[in-house]
């Protein structure tokens, strides 16, 4: 686990979420034979799988930064 700034590493997860989902968007010419498909397609789950680990590890810092405020408000009155 790195010392990285859970707000900056939301920043690079969005950016990367909205990068591979606009790759998934832009097949535009679309495969050309089999070969092409079958490649197309493993891409595709393969972005899938990305951005669905990619959206967990988003709402686990989420989460965790929820609590930290939480804590931080407390006994503070």
């Amino acid at each position: 686990m790195s010392t990285e700034d859970p707000r900056d590493r939301l920043r690079q997860i969005d950016d990367d979420l909205a990068r591979l989902r606009d790759d998934l968007g832009s097949g535009v010419d679309g495969p050309k034979d089999a070969a092409d498909d079958a490649s197309a397609l493993s891409q595709r789950e393969e972005h899938n799988a990305l951005i669905e680990a990619l959206e967990s590890e988003r709402a686990r810092i989420v989460r965790q930064l929820g609590e930290g405020e939480g804590r931080r408000g407390e006994g503070s009155s």
